[in-house]
């Protein structure tokens, strides 16, 4: 586990974002306010994502930037009240853009796509600090100023 200031977790996304393979399924887990969405807004902010502020697509499910690469989907399946309501989304057509993230993958269900990195976030007794799990094919070495650190 990493534990990272927020400075140091925007970091981590904007390198994640330049070092991702095209076509990674990205999973952001965590509880509440972990900073699952700050993660994504960096992610697609290193990526080079373009268009409208990255926010977390909680009411409508979906957000979508353009990026230099193809399409960075955002999926947030938190409001799914059952994973049968992934099967709604065209999870075929959010992947085969250049990434895809999602937040609460679990209440997709079966539907979402398997991980190529699986992002764990967790808060800690100090309110300024997250852990962080990177697990997965995809996992870049650390940028610099975090390369101390042990996934």
């Amino acid at each position: 586990m990493i534990p990272l200031t927020e400075r140091q977790l925007i970091e981590l996304g904007e390198d994640l974002g330049r070092r991702l393979p095209s076509g990674a399924v990205v999973w952001l887990e965590g509880e509440l306010g972990a900073g699952k969405t700050t993660l994504a807004q960096a992610i697609v902010t290193g990526r080079g994502g373009l268009g409208a502020e990255v926010r977390s697509p909680t009411y409508t499910l979906v957000h979508r930037h353009d990026g230099p690469f193809g399409q960075i989907a955002h999926v947030d399946c938190f409001r799914f009240r059952s994973a049968d309501e992934g099967a709604e989304l065209d999870w075929a057509d959010l992947a085969a853009g250049d990434l895809l993230l999602v937040e609460w993958p679990g209440r997709g269900g079966a539907w979402v796509p398997p991980p190529s990195l699986l992002v764990q976030l967790q808060h800690t007794e100090f309110e300024e600090l997250r852990t962080v799990v990177l697990v997965g094919d995809s996992v870049p070495d650390m940028p610099p100023g975090l390369e101390g650190k042990h996934v």
